[in-house]
């Protein structure tokens, strides 16, 4: 047996996500649009949300969870375009909002929870550091989705912080206590980006700012951050100045996610080429979760809607073939669309998942494996 390293630094680990998908069935999973910018967004929303909920009903959907939903639904529109909702049979189990998921409203009813599309935008917006700093301290931000921002502020403890040239002989002591001042300002800087490093594990942490500070800061830090430092143009805000946070920012974000997965895909068709720790297509990847062997899911967007796997109560427990998992002792074995079921067994496995284009991978679905055989 030839044992693979992790693979899961690039792919999306939800644990939250897991916790939903072991909740008891059958679910309802809602991605309601919710778009803020047409008039009277709020009425709109909650007008398609009553059409849904009467469809609800006629399917069987507690009243209770139903009620939960409509305390949510009148604010959704200022949260995002998209108000997803995974229910259990009484109460909700996750609420999230991101981009619109589909032209049209979606709500299923049935023994799985529908997650590609909040998996999908889990890895849009991975969670970053921002620093904005100058030779008197910084501001920083931590962005991580689906939590609050965190925002911290360094201000340095000495106050000779300009170069001045006084002329004779007392111009080199002046400059050399600014230089002082400015190395210990970014010390404290760099120690507080550290700790904020720990606290979210960042995909990479953006730096800006006065060009002396920034080279200060990136000379205090440890080592360990290598290339996940990115210096771009910005700076320090002051007070009463409009959103702080540098464009060139979500141009980072897209290249993190864009490169990720090129870097995931590239991996992948090394170890495919090898016929070593990969495979793909619906039928082998379930194999491969069913003996939790998979590190990495890789999963098209929809590509596998007209597909269907069988599944029993377990996670590992999924085939092609029902008789399979009658042979393994499940006396009513379920079939759900392949997406919902192969999420649910990387989930429960403890396997990431990366979603990917349909083109680079048999049937649109794929894994990267932990060990081979």
């Amino acid at each position: 047996m030839n044992t693979s390293e992790k693979f899961t630094h690039a792919a999306i680990d939800v644990p939250d996500l897991a916790r939903v998908a072991e909740s008891e069935g059958p679910f309802l999973s809602l991605y309601l649009h919710t778009e803020a910018a047409v008039e009277n967004a709020g009425a709109q929303v909650q007008q398609h949300w009553k059409t849904i909920r009467r469809d609800l009903v006629e399917r069987g959907v507690e009243d209770g969870l139903l009620e939960e939903i409509d305390e949510i639904v009148p604010r959704a529109h200022l949260e995002g375009e998209c108000l997803a909702v995974i229910g259990g049979v009484r109460q909700i189990l996750h609420v999230e909002h991101g981009p619109v998921v589909s032209p049209t409203d979606e709500a299923t009813w049935g023994p799985l929870p529908r997650l590609l599309p909040i998996v999908r935008w889990r890895q849009s917006q991975p969670p970053y550091v921002l620093v904005l700093t100058d030779r008197s301290g910084a501001d920083l931000f931590g962005f991580r989705r689906g939590a609050p921002e965190l925002e911290a502020t360094v201000e340095g403890e000495h106050d000779e912080l300009r170069k001045v040239g006084p002329g004779g002989w007392a111009q080199r002591r002046f400059q050399q206590r600014a230089e002082d001042s400015w190395e210990h300002n970014a010390k404290q800087v760099a120690e507080r980006v550290e700790r904020l490093v720990a606290q979210i594990q960042p995909a990479f942490v953006a730096v800006a700012g006065d060009v002396r500070a920034v080279h200060l800061l990136r000379d205090s830090l440890s080592t360990q951050f290598g290339d996940r430092i990115h210096v771009i143009e910005g700076e320090r805000p002051w007070e009463g100045k409009g959103d702080p946070i540098p464009e060139k920012v979500d141009e980072l974000v897209e290249q993190h996610v864009r490169e990720t997965t090129a870097g995931l895909l590239e991996r992948f068709a090394e170890e495919r080429g090898q016929d070593d720790k990969a495979v793909e297509g619906v039928a082998a990847t379930a194999r491969a979760l069913a003996q939790a062997q998979v590190a990495v899911l890789l999963i098209a967007d929809e590509s596998t809607d007209d597909r269907h796997l069988w599944f029993g109560p377990d996670p590992a427990l999924l085939s092609p073939i029902e008789q399979d998992l009658k042979d393994l002792g499940v006396e009513a074995p379920v079939q759900e669309r392949a997406a919902d079921v192969l999420i649910r067994g990387a989930l429960g496995t403890g396997a990431g998942i990366r979603v990917v284009d349909a083109g680079p991978v048999e049937e649109g679905v794929g894994a990267l494996l932990r060990w081979s055989e």
